[in-house]
């Protein structure tokens, strides 16, 4: 029995032979003794995943760190101003209780404020808390330019 080779079939017969493995290694084919496998990029491929493990490492704590800094913005340690409650009077004045705590040694100077319906400011006061006064609790009365809406303390700070 014999067996007739017609012209280009003999390249298709030995192409899966003739192409290295299949992995990005290049590892030899079946008939080089290879295993058509990945080849020898193990070492260099375990030095990709430790650097992209580095990386996300140093970018998971710089987010943490991130995310506790603004957490903290804008508030001042140690310091805790409470409105309580307002009510308008009348159209020209406002009353507003509220409460400040703050370390006993500590000086602490807050704004006590009223706005309207668009919170455009209509009343401010400046209020100090001495040392040696750890929690205030007070009422105060606005004198406001036109009916206020709301009142309120804010943006406490040591002197």
């Amino acid at each position: 029995m014999s067996t007739s080779v017609t012209p280009g079939t003999a390249a298709q017969a030995d192409w899966p032979r003739n192409v290295s493995g299949g992995g990005t290694g290049g590892g030899g084919g079946a008939e080089d003794g290879g295993t058509g496998g990945s080849g020898g990029d193990g070492p260099a491929r375990e030095a990709g995943k430790l650097g992209y493990l580095l990386i996300g490492l140093l970018v998971a704590v710089a987010a943490g760190g991130w995310a506790i800094i603004m957490g903290h913005a804008n508030n001042t340690p140690g310091i805790a101003a409470q409105t309580i409650t307002y009510k308008v009077l009348n159209d020209s004045s406002v009353q507003v209780r509220y409460a400040v705590a703050k370390a006993e040694a500590d000086v602490v100077r807050c704004t006590v404020d009223a706005f309207d319906t668009d919170f455009a400011i209509v009343a401010t006061s400046t209020v100090t808390v001495p040392a040696g006064t750890e929690n205030l609790s007070r009422t105060d009365t606005l004198q406001t330019t036109r009916r206020a809406t709301g009142a309120r303390v804010k943006d406490c700070h040591k002197v």
